[in-house]
């Protein structure tokens, strides 16, 4: 490697095992029971980014991003599929 230079390896995510909800209902701490299953893969990106040159505030601001852009794009589905359903039950019988 020469100076200046980053070793751009690929790094193979490693996979980790998810225990999922207490219920699926909704109960006291179900959140703090999510991030507490996802923190060893949360944990290994951030690890694979830093060792890929990103800096761990890089890592974790794109985490966030991410996180946002899910969350948002998951509410806009939610209300598309509302507005669809909502279409399909005016609809006029053909005769």
């Amino acid at each position: 490697m020469t100076l200046g230079m980053i070793d751009r390896r690929v790094l193979k995510c490693q996979s980790v095992a998810m225990h999922g909800p207490l219920s699926a209902d909704s109960y006291p701490d179900r959140h703090l029971d999510c991030e507490m299953d996802l923190e060893a893969a949360v944990i290994s990106i951030i690890d694979q980014g830093a060792a890929a040159g990103w800096s761990i505030t890089d890592v974790t601001n794109a985490l966030l991003g991410l996180a946002d852009n899910l969350s948002l794009a998951d509410r806009a589905n939610a209300e598309t599929d509302r507005q669809i359903a909502e279409a399909l039950s005016k609809k006029k019988p053909i005769t």
